[in-house]
């Protein structure tokens, strides 16, 4: 192997190095959790096989639910950009399911579309915001709504 070879080929191990390790950390950061964060409660296990949560009549993840008005934001919490993100010159958009409740505020989130170094900014936003609950026949209702979480570096 050329000097030139050898040279190229230990600048590129030292600046992949560290970007690697940071992936990795993400992923398993990932991999140990789903997050419930702010207000949000954690989801319990389903014991009835039927896929709904076992409190307060809340719907399960991907149940459909008849409403006549969808839920609207009322506040909205701006994501902390991460700092290890922005050096890392990270940016995209997660996808968050956000659980509202009767009440109008997140009871559960789940990751939709995951960017390990944004997941969890995003999901503690998101847990805070609160929203105008979803109607049916005149009544609040709790249901699942999908909430775009758009992170810029510019």
């Amino acid at each position: 192997m050329n000097e030139a070879r050898r040279r190229a080929l230990a600048t590129f191990s030292w600046l992949i190095g560290p970007v690697l390790l940071v992936l990795a950390v993400a992923v398993l950061l990932q991999l140990k959790r789903e997050p419930a964060v702010g207000n949000a409660v954690p989801q319990t296990p389903d014991t009835t096989g039927n896929g709904r949560l076992e409190w307060e009549g809340l719907p399960g993840f991907g149940e459909y639910i008849y409403c006549e008005e969808l839920p609207e934001v009322l506040i909205r919490v701006e994501p902390v950009y991460p700092d290890i993100a922005r050096e890392a010159g990270v940016d995209g958009t997660v996808m968050v399911w956000a659980l509202v409740g009767r009440d109008g505020r997140v009871k559960h989130v789940r990751l939709g579309q995951s960017i390990p170094l944004l997941d969890d900014a995003a999901t503690a936003a998101v847990g805070q915001w609160l929203f105008k609950p979803a109607r049916a026949s005149g009544n609040p209702i709790a249901m699942w709504v999908v909430v775009p979480v758009k992170f810029a570096l510019r």
